[in-house]
């Protein structure tokens, strides 16, 4: 039901979870990076076909990266 939920209110959903490791892994991301912020980036890379951009992230803190 979540995902109807928000299939209704984003224009684009990409649901990431523990069995997507390899497609993290791929990036070479850092140890330090939490895994949301890296499955953001990932779907950034996704969304604007490699294209550099910023991803603002709202969570617990507001964090922002570049893509180039």
């Amino acid at each position: 039901q979540e995902e109807r939920i928000l299939e209704k209110y984003c224009s684009h959903l990409i649901i990431l979870d523990r069995s997507h490791t390899s497609l993290l892994l791929k990036y070479n991301f850092p140890e330090y990076l939490p895994c949301d912020r890296a499955a953001g980036l990932v779907a950034a890379r996704f969304l604007f076909n490699e294209k550099p951009c910023t991803v603002f992230d709202f969570g617990t803190t507001l964090t922002v990266d570049f893509l180039a």
